[in-house]
């Protein structure tokens, strides 16, 4: 038995090597130094922040301090609906009778009506 002759591999695909041209190494030396340049900021940021922190931080004490003052002032209570119809006129509208007979009570005066107060 013969054994076919081999056929000779296909010679390997040329391999593209590409160069950076003066235009893209400046170009990314250019985003080096841009990076480089935005980390030092940044960590001169992080020192310049602190007394700025420090600042706020003393005015939303103050701030603090004074609504803590303003709340430890003595305020009026909201008067009840007893002392509000006292001093005021009032709407008398027999809620389960559909509002039929419905009247305006003058400051003080009660609801004559029966089971009324």
């Amino acid at each position: 038995m013969t054994t076919p002759p081999s056929q000779p591999s296909p010679p390997p695909a040329p391999v593209e090597v590409y160069a950076l041209t003066s235009r893209d190494q400046q170009a990314r030396d250019h985003k080096i130094a841009a990076i480089d340049a935005a980390q030092r900021a940044a960590q001169a940021m992080e020192f310049d922040m602190l007394p700025l922190a420090r600042q706020r931080l003393t005015e939303a004490l103050g701030h603090l301090d004074a609504l803590e003052a303003r709340l430890g002032q003595q305020h009026e209570a909201a008067p009840s609906a007893a002392d509000y119809a006292a001093r005021h006129p009032v709407a008398c509208m027999h809620a389960d009778e559909d509002g039929e007979g419905s009247h305006i009570l003058e400051p003080g005066e009660k609801c004559q009506r029966k089971g009324r107060r």
